[in-house]
């Protein structure tokens, strides 16, 4: 794929992908320049008009850096690109609002030469315009997103392939979206568990947004008030009732402005989950081999009409995992792994090779007292804390529901008492053997910072657990319940999150 060299022209030419620098060609098909120059051509074919009939689909006007622009070269290309803009790479951003083109490009070389040199050697930057409305001399976008290819945490019927989508209202930050973002599955927009009931709603969906003012070198917070005055919030939000406790629709009565997004995922404003359904198989389709983040923004009509008239939607970035992938796991290798197993697990959330873990907390069934489950999570918490405090991310391991709140079917830990755990292991007993959680006592805390769960059941082949290797150790120091296996090496531990199985392996 070709990507030409940027010049006066850039503005007026046919694509919105340029470079500054290189060859304009790449064989690396994880280079994110040349998988946005495959995008591009894509997206304005065919099949996405056709599906999508009234959306625009694009790039927001981008430049790829593969060296730092001389000072004339700055000025030509504040002069080609509107502001406010973005620049991305090394894991960082800078941002560069109003102004004329010549102080654009002072700021320009600033933001570049902020990336320090080590970071910039062999780093592409990606300079671009932000999509989005200016209300109020806020500018952002009605949507900003992530949307993943493979979903490591699916709940009920969905399906890891079917990938995964985190949403915000306004600007959004480079990198994992925050906690409060929607997350839905893009085949099933109507399964959100955090998002399902309205307590749960006004609980943890965002109170701010983020826009960017002229003059501003950051994103700046607004009330969701702001977006209701811009009347951006129309298409994203509704209204809560602390007196009847529920969500009504619009957002111009009186109660609180939540964002919920149902005009979209529900409503029928703008056919989000559908584009991303249709992403999320292009991502495969490029990626066939590795989980792949796509970054976009959106911009719904006004009002609604038939299949989104009027609306625009953009590709900003798209980035090939970098992390390492477990090796698929059926249950023929957990069988044959199991005797050198701590675990093994059919019901496993997360995905790829677990590292730096040397450490386990279990409790076992021989100091399970069910009846003194406050006291075990009181413990748990210590030493959570203990680990935590030391720099040590541990697997935890135990009968019954971590955080369930019938203390019957497990211990009533908070997520501040289990906040450091890499892996959650829930197993069960002869006599108590509890269906999985699939993690949704911490469902939002489990992906967001991406802690793996297993489920052991004593009725699904491929599941086991060592508890006779468990019990051989001692009881923690101090403790009364747990035990603490401490290791020299990492333990090696696998989550093959396209089939939901999971390893722990003993050093």
């Amino acid at each position: 794929m070709s990507i030409g060299e940027f010049s006066a022209t850039f503005r007026d030419g046919p694509s919105r992908l340029a470079r500054l620098g290189g060859d304009g060609k790449s064989g690396d098909d994880r280079d994110a320049v040349a998988i946005l120059a495959l995008v591009e051509e894509r997206l304005s074919g065919g099949p996405f008009r056709r599906e999508f009939p009234g959306v625009r689909f694009d790039l927001p006007r981008t430049v790829a850096l593969y060296r730092p622009p001389s000072p004339e070269e700055a000025v030509r290309l504040a002069e080609a690109l509107d502001p406010p803009l973005r620049l991305t790479g090394a894991g960082a951003e800078r941002f560069i609002t109003a102004g004329d083109a010549r102080s654009r490009a002072e700021r320009l070389i600033a933001a570049v030469t902020a990336f320090s040199s080590d970071r910039f050697a062999g780093e592409i930057l990606l300079l671009q315009e932000i999509p989005g409305l200016t209300r109020h001399g806020r500018h952002y976008p009605v949507v900003a997103g992530v949307l993943l290819s493979e979903n490591h945490y699916p709940v009920s019927y969905m399906k890891p392939s079917e990938g995964v989508a985190s949403i915000l209202f306004g600007l959004s930050r480079a990198g994992r979206p925050p906690m409060e973002a929607v997350r839905f599955s893009p085949a099933y927009p109507e399964l959100m568990p955090d998002f399902s009931l309205p307590a749960d709603i006004v609980k943890n969906s965002q109170r701010t947004f983020l826009a960017l003012g002229a003059g501003d070198d950051e994103p700046r917070e607004h009330p969701l008030d702001a977006g209701r005055n811009d009347g951006t919030l129309v298409a994203v939000g509704g209204i809560y009732s602390r007196e009847n406790e529920m969500i009504y629709p619009g957002v111009f009565r009186e109660g609180i402005p939540v964002v919920t997004f149902a005009p979209i995922l529900r409503g029928g404003l703008f056919p989000l989950a559908p584009i991303l359904k249709r992403l999320v198989a292009l991502l495969h389709e490029i990626f066939p081999r590795c989980a792949a983040t796509l970054e976009f923004s959106a911009i719904p009509a006004a009002e609604k009409r038939a299949s989104g008239v009027g609306a625009s939607f953009f590709v900003e970035r798209i980035v090939a995992s970098a992390a390492p992938s477990a090796r698929p796991l059926d249950v023929s290798d957990l069988t044959r792994l199991a005797p050198r197993a701590i675990c093994t697990s059919v019901s496993a959330l997360g995905g790829g090779v677990v590292e730096g873990v040397r450490d386990v907390i279990a409790l076992c069934p021989d100091t399970l007292d069910l009846s003194r489950s406050v006291e075990i999570a009181a413990e748990v918490g210590e030493w959570n804390d203990r680990l935590s405090e030391a720099g040590r991310p541990y697997v935890l391991v135990g009968s019954g529901r971590w955080g369930s709140t019938d203390r019957s079917l497990g211990i009533p830990v908070s997520w501040s008492q289990v906040s450091g755990t890499k892996i959650q292991v829930e197993a069960g007993l002869d006599e108590f053997n509890v269906e999985s959680s699939r993690g949704t006592h911490f469902f939002r805390e489990l992906t967001y910072h991406e802690v793996g769960a297993l489920h052991v059941s004593l009725e699904k082949e491929g599941d086991f657990i060592d508890w006779e290797y468990l019990e051989n150790f001692p009881t923690a120091p101090g403790a009364t319940f747990l035990r603490h296996l401490s290791f020299d090496e990492d333990l090696s531990i696998r989550i093959d999150g396209a089939a939901g199985n999971g390893v722990i392996l003993k050093p």
